[in-house]
């Protein structure tokens, strides 16, 4: 009876062993997917944010050609203006009274 008693307990031991064991390695297994997993979704969230930063810097550039275009189309339409819109003689005459009168007529 002692030994049969004894037997059960090393038994039980044994079993313990065994399932402490099997968990460790099943720990170990489910550590390591999760580490890979972990990496994979670290990869594709780096593979996404470089997406989306070209994206950015794509419609950034898109605007600011075509914000460098309005500002130049602006200046070119300004620029005709005054160019059209003044005789030369008119102007001549006008900076010619100027300098004479700041110069000559003192």
């Amino acid at each position: 009876m002692i030994t049969d008693t004894v037997n059960a307990i090393l038994e039980a031991e044994k079993q313990a062993e065994e399932i402490t064991s099997a968990a460790t390695e099943e720990a170990k297994v489910i550590v390591s997917q999760a580490e890979i997993e972990a990496e994979k979704l670290r990869l594709e969230a780096v593979e996404k944010v470089k997406k989306e930063r070209t994206k950015v810097i794509e419609n950034a550039v898109k605007e600011g050609d075509a914000s460098y275009e309005k500002i130049l189309l602006a200046g070119k339409k300004q620029s005709d203006k005054i160019q059209n819109g003044t005789v030369p003689d008119k102007a001549v005459n006008f900076i010619k009274e100027k300098v004479l009168t700041e110069y000559v007529n003192r």
